[in-house]
C-alpha cells in the first residue's frame, strides 16, 4: 500500500467440500453439470432430491438466489437494472436468478450456481448495460470453483460467506452432509 493509506480487508477464507457426484452416483461433480437433469440423463444432472425446483432459494450473505424453471429471457424482457448472462438475471447488487433451463435448451450449471454464489458475496460483480450483464471477478479477489469432484467457496475479502438453502442441494454439492429438503448453512470465515 502507498504511504499513508491502509488496506482493509483480509485473508480470502476457502472451503473444499468432498467430492460429489452427478444423479447417477458415479460420474465426478464438474462445473458442467446441470442442476436438473435433462432428458432424464443422471450423468449429466443432479440427483433428482437434490435438483431445485421453481422458487427454490438460497440465501448468500444475505442477498437472493432464486431458481426458476425455463429459459432465461433476452435482455430486451429484463427488468430495469437487471442484467442477463447466460443462465443468469442478476439486479447488479447481489441478488440473482437462476434459470434452469428445459429440455432441449440450455441448463443452468454447478458453474452457473457458483457463479451466483460469488455474486451475492461480491467476489464477482455485474455491469449492466441495456439488459447484458458483463460478469468479472473482483480484484483481489478468487472466485468459487470446482475441480477434482469438489466445490470450492471463497469468501471476499470483505466479509465471510455464509450460504443457507435446501441440504439436499448441499450435499449433492460435497459442502454439508445434512439431508432432506429443509434448509443447511455453510459458512467460509475469512481467517
Amino acid at each position: 500500500a502507498a504511504s499513508g493509506t491502509t488496506t482493509l480487508g483480509a485473508t480470502i477464507g476457502t472451503f473444499t467440500g468432498t467430492a460429489g457426484t452427478a444423479g447417477d452416483g458415479t460420474t465426478a461433480l464438474t462445473g458442467a453439470i446441470t442442476l436438473i437433469a435433462t432428458n432424464g440423463t443422471t450423468a449429466t444432472g443432479l440427483a433428482s432430491n437434490a435438483q431445485p425446483a421453481d422458487g427454490d432459494t438460497l440465501t448468500v450473505n444475505g442477498k437472493t438466489i432464486t431458481f426458476r424453471s425455463g429459459s432465461a429471457p433476452a435482455s430486451t424482457a429484463v427488468a430495469s437494472g437487471s442484467g442477463v448472462s447466460g443462465n443468469l438475471v442478476t439486479d447488479g447488487s447481489g441478488n440473482t436468478t437462476v434459470y434452469l433451463g428445459t429440455a432441449g435448451t440450455p441448463a443452468a450449471t454447478v458453474s452457473d450456481l457458483l457463479t451466483a454464489v460469488d455474486l451475492a458475496s461480491g467476489v464477482k460483480t455485474a455491469s449492466i448495460t441495456a439488459g447484458a450483464a458483463t460478469l468479472a471477478t473482483s480484484f483481489n479477489q478468487t472466485a468459487s470453483s470446482v475441480g477434482g469432484g469438489a466445490v470450492t467457496l471463497k469468501s471476499s475479502t470483505g466479509a465471510d460467506l455464509s450460504v443457507t438453502g435446501k441440504a439436499d442441494l448441499l450435499k449433492s454439492l460435497g459442502l454439508s452432509t445434512s439431508v432432506g429438503g429443509g434448509n443447511a448453512t455453510v459458512s467460509v470465515n475469512r481467517t
